[in-house]
C-alpha cells in the first residue's frame, strides 16, 4: 500500500524550534526551526520512504474558531520573533525539495490535513499525519494515522485506546470536558483528565452525559457539569475539525499552493494528489539554501553540481554621467590557465574586480603556475569587491546567482545600511593584507614542540597517577561516563547538572565541585594540558608547509559576528595567554633567521577605552586622559584601596562589565557568593553611572531596531531581545552591549592594518606582518629596521579611530612569541 505522508507545518516548526537552542548564521539571521524543521524532513524521508508528502500551514487571519469563541488561542503567546523570521525559510526548504505547500484562508493546517487524510485514505493510501497536537488524534482509523516528528512514535487505534482510554473519534469529546491550555478551549472548569475520561467511557459522548446528567453520581462534579454546560459544548466545537466539506473535489481543490520549485506564492491553484508524489530535490537551489544558512555538514551531502567559479571585471569608475556599463564575466579556471588576456584589467586600478572569495582568488593568481602554461604569478590591483564580506556586512544573500545583478544589489544595500565607507575602506584594502599574511605565514620551532610534546606526556602521565590515586582507581580520564560514575557515585559528589545520557562533567560542572573535593582541579589541569598537546604541540608541526618551513593559517576578515578576525586551519586565536602551558605554546612561533626579531604590538585596554568613549562617563574618560590606571581606579572604588589582589578583582569586574557578565557570572569567576558580586557591581554602577546609562541606552536600542552598530557603522542583528526565554533575552542583552565595543576595536585594528601595510609598503621595508591576534599584531623583522618599524607601527595603531581618551599601544620584542621584552625605540 503506498504512503501519503501530510506534514502539520505550524506544529512542527514549533517543535523544532524549541527542540534546538539558539542558533543564528554569522550574519544574526535565526535558523533553529529550519535545521530542525529540515532533520525532521529527512528523517521522515529517508526512514519511511513515502510516496507522498504534503505540507500545510495555518493561513494569517481569523478562523470560524475565532469567530465563534473571542478568545480562542487568546493565551498562546505571539509566535517568537526568531520562529516568525524563519518561516518563509521553512517553505522556501520545504519547495525546494519539490514538497507542495497548502493554505487555505479561514482554515488552520489541521483542517486542511483532515480533508486531505480522509480523501487519501478513501483513494487506498496508508496516511500519516506528522504532529503532536492533540487534536488530530481524532482522525486516527485503520489507515489514518498519526507520526510524531519528534519521538517518531506512530500513533494507531490501538495505542491511541491505550494512551487515553477512549477511541480515537472520542477525543473532541475528551477536550470539550478538559479543555487545551494552549489553544484556550475552556473545557469544564474542575473536570480533569481522570474524571473526564471516566465520564466519557460510560456516556459515550457529552450529549449523552448531559442527557443522562442525573446518573453521574458525584454531586461535585455533577454541579460543575452543570455550571459548564455552555463551555463544554463550545468546546467541543472547537476541537472538532471540520467535517468533509472544507475543500471538495480534490482533483479540483483550490488551496493557496507554493509553485515548485521557487517558493513564490501565485494565488490559487488546481491540486490533485498526483502533486503529492515525493519527487527528487532541486539540489542547486538546496545547496544555495544551505550556503545562504551557513548548514555546512548538510551541503556537504547534496550532490549538486558545482556553480562555476567566475572573476567580474567592469569600470570601476566611469565618466561623470555615464553607466558603468556591462562587466565581463571570466570563468576563473580559465583565467588561471590563461592570465595574459585579462592582464591589463587586473593589474589596473581603473577595473573593480568582483566576486565570492576574493582573498583565495588573490592567492591563486599570484602563484606562479607549472606545467605546460607555466608563467609568473600576476599581483592583482585593487578595487575589490567581495560578495560574501559584502553579504556578511548587510547580513542579506543576493536573490540573484547572476554576477552583475549580485554586484548591484550589494552596492544598493551597502549604500542604503550607511556601509559602503566601511567596505570600500576598511574591508576591501584589507583583502590584500591578509593575503599577505597568509602567504608569509609564521615560522615554527618543530624540534621545541616535539619535546614540549614529552614533557606534556610526561605531567600528563604523573596527574594521571595522581587523579587515580584520589579517586580509589583508575580508570579512563577521558570518558565523561566513567568519569561521572567516579565523581557522582564513588566520591559522592553532588549532582550540578543533568543531561540526556547522564549526569555532566563539564568544564562549568567541574568549576562548580572545585572546593569540594581536591582531584577536581587536578581533572581540570589534566583536560587542559590534553588539549593543549593534541591541538597544538601535536597537531601544528603537521601543518607547516615543507616549501618553506613555515605554518600558514587562514584569516577570515568577517568570521565573527563583531567584525573580528578569526583564523582556521590552524585556529590560533584561542592560544591561551595566562597559563604557563599557553606560553610555552608560544615560545614555538619564532624568528626563522638569525638576524630577524618578533616584534609584538599589542593595543592596551583598548575597549575599556572605547567604553569610555561611547559612554563619556566622566570619571573613566578622565582616568583615561590622565593616564591613571584604570583596575586600580575600580580597586579604589570597590575596596578604598588597591592592593594586588583587589586589583585583580577590580580588572576582572571591569571587564565583565563589558561583556554583560552577571552577579552570578562573576561570583563564579572570583569565586565569591552572588551578594558580595552584586555589590560590587552595584558600587561600579554607582561610580561609573554613565557607563550604566550608555548600556540601558544601548540595550533598550536594540529592544527596538534589533539591531546595533559600531563607531563606523558595522551593524549586527541581536534576535532574542524580545524573547520569552530569560537566558536567551539576557544572552541577546549581553550581545547587544559587548558588540558595539568588541566590534568597533575590531575595526579600529583593521583600520591600522591597512596603513601600515600601506607605509611598509612605500617605504620598501623588508619586514612583514605575520599574525593578528584579537587586540596584538605580530611582525618579523630585520633587527636594523627595529628603529623604523616600532614608531611607524605604533603611530599607526594608536591613531587608527581618534577617540575622545588615547589610545595606547604596548610593544615588546625578541626570539619568540613568548620571551619578549618591552621596547620604545623611536617612540
Amino acid at each position: 500500500m503506498e504512503k501519503l505522508f501530510l506534514i502539520d507545518g505550524n506544529a512542527v516548526a514549533y517543535r523544532a524550534f524549541f527542540a534546538i537552542k539558539s542558533l543564528a548564521t554569522s550574519y544574526g539571521q535565526p535558523t533553529n526551526a529550519v535545521l530542525g524543521f529540515l532533520n525532521i524532513l529527512n528523517r521522515i524521508i529517508r526512514e519511511t520512504a513515502p510516496d507522498y508528502l504534503a505540507c500545510a500551514f495555518d493561513s494569517p487571519g481569523e478562523t470560524f474558531r475565532h469567530r465563534a469563541f473571542a478568545e480562542y488561542k487568546v493565551n498562546r503567546p505571539g509566535m517568537p520573533e526568531e520562529l516568525a523570521s524563519q518561516l518563509s525559510l521553512i517553505k522556501e526548504v520545504i519547495s525546494a525539495h519539490q514538497i507542495p505547500i497548502l493554505e487555505q484562508p479561514g482554515l488552520e493546517a489541521d483542517d486542511i490535513l483532515k480533508d486531505l487524510a480522509v480523501m487519501g485514505s478513501e483513494k487506498g493510501l496508508e496516511v500519516y499525519i506528522v504532529t503532536a497536537d492533540k487534536d488530530l488524534l481524532q482522525l486516527v482509523s485503520d489507515r489514518i494515522k498519526v507520526f510524531h516528528p519528534q519521538t517518531y512514535e506512530i500513533m494507531d487505534r490501538e495505542k491511541v485506546q491505550e494512551r487515553f482510554g477512549l477511541p480515537p473519534e472520542k477525543i473532541p469529546d475528551l477536550m470539550a470536558l478538559t479543555g487545551d491550555s494552549i489553544d484556550n478551549i475552556p473545557g469544564v472548569k474542575g473536570i480533569g483528565d481522570k474524571t473526564a475520561i471516566s465520564l466519557i467511557q460510560r456516556f459515550g459522548s457529552i450529549e449523552n452525559l448531559y442527557h443522562c446528567l442525573e446518573e453521574v453520581s458525584s454531586e461535585v462534579v455533577r454541579q460543575k457539569l452543570v455550571e459548564g454546560k455552555e463551555s463544554a459544548f463550545l468546546s467541543k466545537r472547537l476541537a472538532t475539525l471540520l467535517p468533509l466539506i472544507t475543500l471538495g473535489d480534490p482533483e479540483r481543490v483550490a488551496l493557496r499552493i507554493y509553485p515548485l520549485p521557487t517558493g513564490e506564492r501565485q494565488g490559487e491553484g488546481e491540486l490533485n494528489f498526483d502533486s503529492f508524489r515525493l519527487q527528487d530535490p532541486d539540489k542547486p537551489k538546496l545547496a544555495e539554501i544551505y550556503r545562504r544558512l551557513e548548514f555546512r555538514k548538510l551541503l556537504k551531502g547534496v550532490d549538486a553540481e558545482p556553480a562555476t567559479d567566475f572573476l567580474l571585471l567592469l569600470p570601476s569608475s566611469p565618466p561623470r554621467g555615464e553607466d558603468k556599463g556591462e562587466g565581463e564575466v571570466v570563468d576563473f579556471s580559465a583565467l588561471l590557465q590563461n592570465p595574459e588576456p585579462y592582464l591589463s584589467s587586473l593589474t589596473s586600478p581603473d577595473v573593480l574586480k568582483a566576486g565570492a572569495n576574493l582573498k583565495d582568488k588573490l592567492h591563486q593568481l599570484s602563484s606562479p603556475r607549472g606545467g605546460e602554461d607555466e608563467g609568473e604569478g600576476v599581483n592583482v590591483s585593487p578595487p575589490f569587491f567581495d560578495f560574501n564580506i559584502a553579504a556578511a556586512l548587510c547580513e542579506k544573500q543576493a536573490p540573484s546567482a547572476e554576477p552583475e545583478a549580485t554586484l548591484h544589489f550589494y552596492q544598493n544595500e551597502l549604500e542604503t545600511q550607511n556601509l559602503t565607507k566601511l567596505f570600500e575602506e576598511v574591508e576591501m584594502p584589507l583583502l590584500p593584507v591578509l593575503a599577505k599574511m597568509e602567504e608569509a605565514g609564521v615560522y615554527l620551532d618543530i624540534p621545541y614542540l616535539q619535546d614540549l610534546g614529552q614533557h606534556f606526556d610526561e605531567v600528563l602521565k604523573n596527574l594521571e597517577s595522581e587523579i587515580f590515586h584520589l579517586s580509589g582507581q583508575p580508570f579512563n580520564l577521558n570518558s565523561p561516563a566513567q568519569l561521572s560514575i567516579i565523581l557522582f557515585e564513588n566520591l559522592k559528589l553532588p549532582v550540578v547538572k543533568k543531561t540526556k545520557t547522564g549526569f555532566s562533567t563539564d568544564s562549568s560542572v567541574l568549576d562548580t565541585l572545585m572546593p569540594l573535593h581536591p582531584v577536581i582541579p587536578l581533572i581540570l589541569n589534566y583536560r587542559q594540558i590534553a588539549k593543549l598537546n593534541s591541538t597544538y604541540v601535536r597537531a601544528l608541526p603537521e601543518l607547516v608547509s615543507p616549501e618553506d618551513n613555515r605554518l600558514h593559517t587562514t584569516f577570515n576578515p568577517v568570521g565573527a559576528a563583531t567584525g573580528r578576525l578569526s583564523s582556521e586551519k590552524p585556529n590560533l586565536q584561542n592560544i591561551p595567554l595566562a597559563t604557563p602551558e599557553g606560553g610555552s605554546i608560544r615560545r614555538a612561533f619564532c624568528r626563522q633567521n638569525p638576524g630577524d626579531i618578533l616584534c609584538s604590538f599589542d593595543y592596551s585596554q583598548i575597549e575599556l577605552r572605547i567604553l569610555a568613549h561611547l559612554s563619556g562617563d566622566n570619571l573613566l574618560v578622565n582616568a583615561f586622559q590622565e593616564d591613571r590606571d584604570i583596575h586600580t581606579e575600580t580597586a579604589r572604588i570597590l575596596f578604598n584601596s588597591s592592593s594586588p589582589e583587589q586589583r585583580r578583582i577590580a580588572k576582572t569586574v571591569n571587564f565583565g562589565i563589558i561583556y554583560g557578565m552577571s552577579a552570578f557570572g562573576l561570583a563564579k569567576e572570583l569565586r565569591i557568593s552572588p551578594e558580595e558580586a552584586q555589590n560590587f557591581i552595584t558600587a561600579y554602577f554607582e561610580k561609573y553611572a554613565g557607563v550604566k546609562d550608555f548600556i540601558d541606552r544601548t540595550i533598550e536600542s536594540a529592544r527596538e531596531k534589533g539591531c546595533v552598530a559600531t563607531l563606523l557603522g558595522r551593524r549586527r542583528s541581536i534576535p532574542g531581545m524580545n524573547s520569552r526565554r530569560a537566558n536567551e533575552r539576557l544572552l541577546a542583552e549581553r550581545l547587544a552591549v559587548n558588540t558595539p565595543i568588541q566590534g568597533s576595536a575590531a575595526d579600529i585594528i583593521k583600520i591600522a592594518m591597512v596603513k601600515i601595510d600601506r607605509d611598509l609598503t612605500s617605504q620598501k621595508l623588508r619586514g612583514r606582518m605575520i599574525l593578528q591576534i584579537h587586540d596584538e599584531l605580530l611582525f618579523e623583522i630585520p633587527e636594523t629596521e627595529k628603529e623604523v618599524w616600532i614608531p611607524l607601527v605604533k603611530d599607526a595603531m594608536e591613531k587608527a579611530l581618534p577617540l575622545s581618551v588615547p589610545v595606547k599601544v604596548s610593544v615588546k620584542s625578541g626570539r619568540n612569541w613568548q620571551d619578549m621584552e618591552g621596547c620604545n625605540v623611536g617612540a
